[in-house]
């Protein structure tokens, strides 16, 4: 990737004050700007509905990212604007807009979701959408399908599809877009990505954290609307997606659509929702959901577990198991694709362990193939399991945040790691039928796999969770 293709921009920042903007955002675009991505000529504009002066905003933007050397050279590259509600006018935007000679503009909420129609009108007002002007949108957008639909109905009044980029960091993550590469860059795996080898698939995103300073906002949503609808159903469509016909923004999110539409509408015994008590994580003791968010009385789940059954030749009858949680042992994500048994084992007494690679997103990002071996030494041949591990950094470095691709594709105007319309509207199609009414959660110890709950559901297909922590 060329680091001299990027053209002029202006990225605006609406929620600057914001954590995500503080803690994702300004970093990423600081850190493109260390790496030689960014042109000279460009400006990261911060705004805030909050009455203060630019002065203190700046300081409030800038606080905590890079070293005092990179922040000096990033910071005459923001200018910030304060006291704007961007969702009612976009005048003093559009006055500073005029001040800077970039034609491309890149707009990014980072708002309650609350907002975006606010912010779309007014721009398309100030006349300040162009065709090469996307508005990248965060999550979540809507709490199911109808009010996913208004969301976005009110953003598509004003802002044609083509611009509208809603924004899965999941999808930017080295690993997840290195599971594209080793399906599809190598014959030896995509030929026995199939029901005809695979016996099942585990996605786990465990958080060894609480609810923390998102108590008000988690205990409206829970763990199935801020989790599986976005970050583990996309994960789920990399892994079982057909081959695209390029790697483009609309084959892609093509693919990936036919995956969600495919999938089994979740009924209530497919699932099983959770909520960590009192417990020890890394020795220390932490408290209860109900003490996080205040509410001795709240049933809202900080963990589910479930069962998806993708109905297409390619995945017919092959499990997917999807799990993520509150409070859990460590933080944790991976993809397991196990294989089933060899069909006949030649060596007397061997009891192989079943292949698997393991796609490692976080901490460790790799990926692992588990493979037997033989145990040396004479008499009977006996086999040993053996992981044969691809670090994607074997030499420790750091690998890039996924916001920094995230941010450098929307500059650059590829959708290609952005979700498309229909793709969210079939992620909630899929969980319509375990939304409403949820049945109280099962109770887990802080520090534990879930309840135990979450085993009897693989347990009654004769399988078990892999805990790899």
């Amino acid at each position: 990737m060329s680091k001299s293709t990027v053209e002029p921009f202006a990225l605006v920042i609406f929620g600057a004050g914001g954590d995500l903007s503080t803690g994702k955002l300004m970093p990423a675009m600081l850190e493109l700007d260390r790496q030689g991505w960014l042109p000279d000529d460009c400006r990261i504009i911060a705004t805030t509905r909050r009455d203060l002066s630019t002065e203190d905003f700046a300081t409030q933007v800038l606080s905590g990212i890079g070293d005092d050397k990179d922040r000096a050279k990033f910071a005459p590259r923001v200018a910030c604007l304060t006291g704007c509600d961007p969702a009612k006018d976009a005048s003093a935007l559009k006055k500073l807009l005029a001040t800077m000679p970039y034609q491309r503009r890149v707009y990014y909420a980072a708002t309650p979701p609350q907002q975006f129609a606010g912010i779309a009108a007014s721009l398309a007002s100030a006349e300040l959408i162009a065709d090469d002007s996307p508005l990248v949108l965060e999550k979540p957008l809507g709490t199911d399908l109808s009010s996913y639909r208004a969301i976005n109905e009110a953003v598509a009044t004003h802002i044609p599809e083509h611009l509208i980029y809603r924004i899965d960091h999941y999808l930017g993550k080295e690993t997840v877009q290195n599971l594209l590469c080793i399906r599809f860059g190598n014959l030896i795996f995509e030929s026995v990505w199939n029901r005809a080898y695979i016996d099942q698939v585990q996605i786990t995103v465990a958080e060894a954290v609480g609810v923390a300073n998102r108590a008000g906002y988690y205990d409206a949503s829970g763990a199935i609307r801020d989790m599986v609808q976005n970050h583990l159903a996309q994960l789920l469509c990399l892994t079982a997606m057909e081959p695209p016909r390029s790697y483009d923004a609309d084959s892609v999110r093509d693919e990936k659509l036919k995956v969600l539409q495919s999938l089994r509408p979740l009924e209530p015994a497919d699932v099983v929702r959770g909520q960590y008590q009192a417990g020890l994580i890394g020795g220390e003791k932490v408290a209860s959901y109900r003490e996080d968010v205040g509410d001795p009385n709240s049933e809202r789940e900080s963990f589910v577990a479930l069962k998806a059954q993708i109905e297409n030749w390619r995945w017919a009858g092959v499990p997917f198991y999807l799990r993520t949680g509150k409070r859990m042992p460590a933080k944790s994500s991976y993809i397991i694709v196990a294989f089933k048994k060899t069909p006949h084992m030649i060596f007397p007494g061997a009891d192989p362990a079943n292949n698997h690679i393991v796609i490692r997103l976080q901490p460790n990002e790799g990926i692992e193939l588990l493979v037997n071996n033989k145990l040396p030494g004479p008499g009977p041949i006996r086999l040993d399991p053996k992981i044969l591990n691809l670090d994607l950094l074997p030499d420790g470095g750091k690998l890039p945040d996924a916001y920094e691709r995230l941010l450098l594709d929307a500059l650059r105007l590829n959708p290609t790691l952005y979700m498309r319309h229909d793709e969210v509207e079939q992620s909630w199609k899929w969980l319509e039928g375990v939304l409403p009414d949820p049945p109280a959660p099962e109770m887990y110890a802080a520090g534990t796999w879930g309840p135990d709950q979450a085993q009897l559901l693989l347990a009654k297909d004769g399988r078990r969770w892999d805990n790899h922590s």
